[in-house]
């Protein structure tokens, strides 16, 4: 019995055995070469909960915005832009849902989500913010990164918000009790296996600080003790937060570019008023002034991508333009 292998092996010769060991190492590379593929596409999917695995030591600053548009220079983008240059990551979380009653008539969350991804990341859902070239240079003397961080735009507040209302769904209760505040999100990134040891700063607008300095936000106690604060002033902004103090976790960033007169209210006005002017027959061939505006400040205020998806969409009254 021992002999019939020994046999068929020399009936094969040294071409055939060959060509059969060839055969199973070849074999052998592309099971190995197919697993690894396998590994790479799993770890380039998207996690499920939106939540990026961060390494330990990674500075990621949240940036929290209603995004009813997001602007561009001097406003939203000039943040982001030096935001950038101080942390490792810049993570753009568009709100979901505004707990101000005030606020919370806002455009759909899809096109402001999509409209962040236009302003900050060139249409991605993460990219490095532009080339230096492209990018501003405050002339304050703040520290700067030899390359920019990573920006992302990322939905977690609406994933933290549709899993508390399934939350209330199982238990019966109403959506109208659902609350999900800016703590509520930050606790579902942290609780990510991995994110512990990374560190977290929040950058949010002075008047936002101010609230939540006078209580006015869902656990805003916890809220400044889970992480550092960025505070962002408009100009003149600084003397305001001197009434409620900075708390120990505070810093305030101040960027000259950034300008009182531009704010999304603003951008939504100018968009509706440009677009009524243009739909009121004789004012085809009539270039709009501005009104009480700076006709010019929708175009440096205002990312092209975003103002043509505006236009496309007929967001902000300037349906009557995106049909003519």
């Amino acid at each position: 019995s021992h002999d019939a292998p020994m046999s068929v092996l020399h009936s094969l010769g040294f071409a055939g055995v060959a060509g059969i060991v060839v055969r199973l190492v070849l074999d052998q590379l592309a099971e190995i070469h197919r697993r690894h593929t396998k590994r790479v596409r799993r770890s380039k999917r998207a996690p499920r909960d939106g939540i990026p695995k961060l390494k330990p030591g990674t500075r990621v600053v949240l940036y929290g915005m209603s995004a009813n548009p997001p602007t561009g220079d001097g406003g939203h983008g000039s943040i982001v832009q030096h935001l950038a240059e101080l942390f490792d990551e810049v993570w753009i979380l568009p709100v979901y849902r505004h707990v101000y009653a005030a606020k919370q008539n806002l455009a759909p969350y899809e096109h402001r989500e999509r409209m962040c991804e236009l302003a900050f990341t060139d249409g991605a859902d993460r990219s490095p913010l532009g080339s230096p070239a492209k990018r501003r240079r405050s002339p304050q003397k703040t520290p700067r990164r030899r390359n920019a961080g990573v920006v992302r735009v990322l939905d977690v507040e609406r994933r933290v918000v549709l899993s508390a209302q399934a939350r209330a769904r199982r238990r019966g209760l109403p959506l109208e009790s659902v609350t999900v505040g800016s703590h509520d999100v930050l606790m579902a990134i942290k609780a990510k296996r991995g994110n512990e040891k990374a560190h977290f700063a929040w950058c949010l607008g002075g008047d936002a600080y101010r609230d939540l300095r006078m209580g006015k936000w869902r656990e805003s106690d916890a809220f400044q003790r889970a992480c550092a604060q960025v505070v962002v002033p408009r100009e003149g902004g600084v003397l305001g937060l001197q009434e409620v103090g900075l708390g120990p976790n505070a810093r305030v960033l101040q960027i000259e570019e950034v300008s009182e007169s531009i704010s999304s209210t603003v951008i939504r006005t100018m968009l509706a008023e440009r677009a009524a002017f243009r739909a009121t027959p004789g004012n085809e061939l009539t270039e709009w002034d501005g009104g009480d505006f700076d006709a010019e400040l929708l175009d440096d205020a205002l990312a092209p991508r975003v103002r043509r998806y505006i236009e496309k969409h007929g967001l902000y009254g300037t349906a009557a333009t995106a049909r003519t």
